[in-house]
């Protein structure tokens, strides 16, 4: 059996990286936007609106205060796991790296997309103080090889595979 997977360079890697974190991001900004424009046009669930905003404007901070808290976390966590596994191949580590990236950001774009959709059910702009909140977040997580660095506290020698922008993974 072959071995079809195939090697990566850290240029690559962060180009990768990078481009699911933006694609994240200008997903949930443009989401904001039709939901905004949306909120000024539309006159669609108008009738439920009190009653739903008396239900969503609890429920939205605990989610994206859960999301928050539970994305560091679990991201804590996974970094954890990976500083402790000795043994392991620098590949798989970036790898699950790149997992404990996603998890993070998927979670908070689910607070975030709770909060568009709130904010565009009850025509109320209260949640625009979660989402702006949860977007600043998101884009602080944005990756780059000294936050790795950092993060998974490289030695010399994984730094400088990761330094080497053309040099290939095993």
């Amino acid at each position: 059996m072959t071995n079809t997977t195939q090697l990566q360079n850290s240029r690559q890697y962060l180009r990768s990286l990078k481009m699911v974190h933006t694609s994240l991001l200008i997903g949930m900004i443009i989401f904001s936007v039709i939901v905004v424009v949306l909120m000024m046009t539309a006159s669609i669930f108008e009738e439920n609106a009190a009653s739903l905003h008396n239900i969503m404007k609890f429920f939205v901070p605990v989610v994206t205060i859960a999301a928050f808290l539970g994305s560091g976390v679990i991201f804590k966590k996974k970094i954890d796991a990976l500083k402790q596994a000795s043994g392991t191949s620098f590949r798989y580590r970036m790898e699950q790296y790149r997992t404990a990236c996603i998890m993070r950001w998927a979670m908070l774009e689910g607070a975030v997309m709770l909060a568009l959709v709130a904010q565009l059910l009850t025509k109320n702009y209260y949640y625009s103080i979660f989402i702006f909140l949860l977007l600043i977040f998101f884009f602080l997580y944005a990756p780059s090889a000294e936050k790795i660095k950092t993060q998974l506290e490289l030695g010399s020698q994984e730094q400088a595979i990761l330094d080497d922008e053309y040099g290939e993974w095993e």
